[in-house]
């Protein structure tokens, strides 16, 4: 399970049962029984993740300082083991004139990568499609 807190900046945590054997980086259990093995922040977006079980694949944004309406767009690959980048893909966005977002930020992804035989798709903030190999 992989719990997000979009309006703090995207936060990973895979979280596992704690029946489940767990490696030396376990960060804690829950009352009800479920163990984080790793917890990572990204930028700000609204995004959801996708994983094929090795890794967990999301979009997040990384605001340009000082210009409100341009960002970079992150499509990252994590290791679903201990949360670590195994790729990732960086791009300039700016917000086309008259484009509103339902977050309420000005420049933001939104939408969640989907994964397909060995390959992810990402759809950004502007709506430039992108495909990769996972």
């Amino acid at each position: 399970m992989v719990v997000l807190a979009p309006r703090l900046g995207l936060t990973i945590a895979l979280t596992l049962l704690s029946a489940l054997p767990l490696s030396a980086g376990t960060a804690g259990q829950s009352s009800l029984g479920f163990s984080t093995v790793w917890r990572r922040t990204l930028g700000p977006g609204t995004s959801g993740v996708a994983s094929d079980g090795g890794r967990v694949v999301t979009l997040y944004s990384e605001p340009v300082a000082g210009k409100p309406n341009e960002a970079v767009e992150i499509v990252v690959a994590l290791n679903s083991e201990d949360g670590k980048a195994v790729w990732e893909h960086r791009y300039p966005i700016a917000r086309l004139k008259g484009q509103e977002t339902y977050s309420g930020d000005p420049v933001r992804p939104q939408a969640t990568p989907v994964l397909a035989e060995g390959r992810v798709y990402s759809l950004g903030y502007t709506g430039l499609l992108k495909c990769f190999h996972l």
